[in-house]
């Protein structure tokens, strides 16, 4: 949950309006249509110039789009192939979700269907195949060798489709030079409630085609947040199983501990009628009870130590041997067993001597 997607989500929201085939299945027609409902959308209040954009899929929403690639004047080795993640956006989606320039420029209104294709692609394509150079000016090719794009600039990484996995080599291409193949529609909103909108946001769309299916709208933060519900969920059973084996530990310790050193009353009386002191006493108790508990713990921490490694691939963040976990665990066991033992036993001290004695 603390992973930088690599993107602001905090009041965007998320429109996927479903394009219909038939009166925009040219590319022309779908540029005329999209450039009208950015434009009626940013003229709702609480929205604004500059703050739509576009974009095939949304990060992290569960899918990750790819295609396989070559970087002209570089050798594919036989039989490798390469793939990398790909968006068609509109030129604001940086802007829009904060995703920074790192170098050359962004997508903007001179990327058209008639100017030479471009694209932007994240650092880690550019640590990929050009690591101690420039990257402007180089071309990206299809597995054919016919030119996809021209890089014109480099972006920060932004995650796709998980928190848990690093960046991918990713491209940006502009959807006016791609067809406008989009269909989700992010607005950036300063309103206490972003969804408020959308009422609003929706007339606008029916207002430009009253046939346009508009699903329902989500917020981008509770997307980045769903993108970790598999490992919360991970995290919940896991946690509950070890609590409850931790709790079920410390009772079954606490309980063997005291019906042991209760069982050793007439033991105490006996010392005590022959002059030990209630401090001898408690001390040599404490000792003598907490060896078979350290003992227990050692080999806990040992079995702990060699079971884990199976837990390994459920981690992100740390690792299946912790030190602070095993100190923190072993340190709770010991002091369960040592009130174990100095609870009855001072209990014990507290009898008479000749009581103590008669308790068999």
């Amino acid at each position: 949950s603390d992973v930088d997607p690599g993107f602001q989500s905090e009041g965007v929201v998320a429109v996927d309006v479903v394009i219909p085939s038939g009166p925009y299945d040219e590319d022309e027609a779908r540029a005329a249509l999209f450039t009208e409902l950015l434009r009626r959308i940013e003229a709702v209040p609480g929205v604004g110039d500059g703050r739509v954009a576009t974009v095939t899929s949304l990060p992290l929403a569960g899918g990750w789009s790819g295609i396989p690639y070559q970087v002209r004047g570089q050798e594919v080795a036989e039989g490798e192939s390469m793939v990398g993640g790909f968006r068609m956006v509109s030129p604001t989606y940086f802007g829009l979700l904060g995703i920074e320039r790192v170098q050359g420029r962004l997508l903007d209104g001179r990327d058209t269907p008639d100017s030479e294709a471009v694209a932007v692609v994240n650092q880690a394509f550019v640590d990929r195949h050009w690591p101690s150079q420039s990257p402007l000016g180089e071309v990206i090719l299809d597995p054919e060798g016919e030119e996809l794009a021209t890089v014109v600039g480099v972006v920060t990484d932004a995650r796709f489709a998980d928190l848990d996995d690093e960046p991918p080599p990713s491209m940006y291409f502009p959807a006016d030079q791609n067809g406008w193949f989009t269909n989700e529609i992010l607005i950036r909103t300063d309103l206490a409630d972003p969804l408020s909108l959308v009422d609003a946001v929706r007339r606008s769309i029916q207002d430009v085609d009253p046939n346009l299916p508009v699903q329902e709208p989500r917020l981008l933060a509770e997307v980045v947040v769903e993108a970790a519900g598999d490992q919360r969920f991970y995290a919940l059973l896991f946690g509950s199983f070890a609590a409850l084996a931790l709790v079920l530990g410390l009772v079954g310790v606490y309980g063997v501990m005291s019906y042991a050193v209760g069982q050793r009353t007439r033991e105490v009386g006996i010392r005590m009628a022959l002059g030990a002191t209630g401090e001898s006493v408690l001390r040599t108790t404490i000792q003598r009870g907490l060896a078979p508990v350290l003992a227990g713990v050692a080999l806990g921490v040992m079995g702990a130590y060699a079971a884990s490694r199976f837990l390994a691939a459920f981690l992100f963040g740390v690792t299946a041997t912790d030190p602070a976990v095993y100190a923190t665990v072993a340190a709770l066991v010991v002091l369960v067993g040592a009130a174990a033992i100095v609870v009855p036993a001072s209990r014990a001290l507290r009898l008479d001597p000749v009581t103590a004695l008669r308790a068999e």
